[in-house]
Protein backbone atom coordinates (compact mmCIF):
# COMPACT_ATOMS: atom_id res chain seq x y z
CA UNK A 1 0.00 0.00 0.00
CA UNK A 2 2.82 2.37 0.92
CA UNK A 3 4.51 1.53 -2.52
CA UNK A 4 1.27 2.18 -4.11
CA UNK A 5 1.09 5.44 -2.26
CA UNK A 6 4.84 6.81 -3.44
CA UNK A 7 3.76 5.64 -7.33
CA UNK A 8 0.26 7.28 -7.60
CA UNK A 9 1.69 9.83 -10.12
CA UNK A 10 4.08 7.81 -11.70
CA UNK A 11 3.30 5.78 -15.23
CA UNK A 12 3.69 2.85 -13.35
CA UNK A 13 1.92 -0.12 -14.30
CA UNK A 14 2.18 -2.42 -11.30
CA UNK A 15 -0.34 0.26 -9.83
CA UNK A 16 -2.03 1.51 -12.46
CA UNK A 17 -3.45 -1.48 -15.16
CA UNK A 18 -3.26 0.71 -17.90
CA UNK A 19 0.01 2.01 -17.04
CA UNK A 20 -0.61 5.71 -17.29
CA UNK A 21 -1.72 7.47 -14.34
CA UNK A 22 -5.20 9.13 -14.30
CA UNK A 23 -5.23 10.68 -11.02
CA UNK A 24 -6.01 14.04 -12.95
CA UNK A 25 -9.48 12.46 -13.54
CA UNK A 26 -10.27 11.43 -10.23
CA UNK A 27 -9.37 7.60 -10.75
CA UNK A 28 -7.83 5.54 -8.13
CA UNK A 29 -5.80 2.63 -8.84
CA UNK A 30 -7.20 -0.69 -7.34
CA UNK A 31 -6.62 -1.20 -3.90
CA UNK A 32 -8.13 -4.87 -3.58
CA UNK A 33 -4.78 -6.65 -4.34
CA UNK A 34 -2.54 -4.37 -2.26
CA UNK A 35 -3.92 -5.40 1.08
CA UNK A 36 -3.90 -8.89 2.18
CA UNK A 37 -6.92 -10.14 3.67
CA UNK A 38 -5.52 -11.68 6.41
CA UNK A 39 -4.27 -8.25 7.76
CA UNK A 40 -8.05 -7.78 9.15
CA UNK A 41 -10.53 -9.73 11.35
CA UNK A 42 -13.34 -9.51 9.16
CA UNK A 43 -13.74 -8.82 5.33
CA UNK A 44 -16.64 -6.47 6.18
CA UNK A 45 -13.65 -3.92 8.15
CA UNK A 46 -11.00 -4.45 5.13
CA UNK A 47 -13.84 -3.14 2.41
CA UNK A 48 -14.12 0.09 4.68
CA UNK A 49 -10.59 0.36 5.33
CA UNK A 50 -10.50 0.10 1.30
CA UNK A 51 -13.60 2.10 0.33
CA UNK A 52 -11.81 4.68 2.96
CA UNK A 53 -8.51 4.89 1.53
CA UNK A 54 -10.06 5.23 -2.11
CA UNK A 55 -12.14 7.69 -1.07
CA UNK A 56 -9.73 10.07 0.69
CA UNK A 57 -7.36 9.16 -2.46
CA UNK A 58 -9.94 10.14 -4.78
CA UNK A 59 -10.27 13.36 -3.03
CA UNK A 60 -7.44 14.35 -3.26
CA UNK A 61 -7.01 13.85 -6.92
CA UNK A 62 -9.90 16.16 -7.77
CA UNK A 63 -8.22 18.64 -5.54
CA UNK A 64 -4.84 18.43 -7.22
CA UNK A 65 -6.31 18.32 -10.68
CA UNK A 66 -8.65 21.47 -9.87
Amino acid sequence: LKHAAESLFLDNPVIWPLALTQFYLGHVPPLDGLIPRDAFSSGILRDRVLRNISSSWHITFVRLAG
